[in-house]
């Protein structure tokens, strides 16, 4: 199980905010082993239900979830020219990472408020992360101990 604080750092280094991933909670591997999605993990360490939905890719609509390109349209040499390809009229179910941070955020009342979808995201894990910190227990190994007021 993963701490606050550890889940924190994987979103940080592991996820791209754009990212849609399964919405699996156990997810074959090649070489034919089971694992259990880190998201889970995540989402377990605090407490939040994973937002999985369905994404319909629109070309209308061009801030929304991109198509899951299918292997025949990525073998197709024109497949950044042929817009739009088959593939944006697919639709697939998974989890997008943003809404996963914008659970824990609003659930530790973070909202920074910035433009552009990067930059919120990266600020919303910077504050998480000093809440989190702040909210962790330290021992001193004389008779202080600083022990958390909130029950987050």
């Amino acid at each position: 199980m993963l701490t606050k604080l550890e889940a924190i750092k994987a979103l940080q280094k592991e996820y791209h905010y754009s990212e849609i991933l399964k919405g699996d909670e156990f997810i074959k591997q090649e070489d034919g082993t089971t694992v259990r999605n880190k998201l889970y993990d995540i989402a377990d360490a605090f407490g939040i239900k994973l937002p999985v939905i369905t994404f319909q890719p629109d070309p209308d609509y061009p801030k929304g979830p991109l198509p899951n390109h299918t292997e025949e349209c990525l073998t197709n040499k024109n497949w950044r020219t042929d817009f739009p390809c088959a593939c944006w009229g697919i639709s697939y179910t998974g989890i997008a990472v943003m809404d996963v941070v914008h659970r824990i955020a609003n659930k530790y009342d973070v909202h920074p408020g910035m433009m552009g979808r990067g930059f919120n995201y990266r600020a919303q894990l910077e504050q998480l992360k000093k809440k989190v910190e702040q909210e962790t227990i330290h021992i001193t190994t004389g008779k202080m101990v600083s022990v958390p007021l909130n029950d987050k």
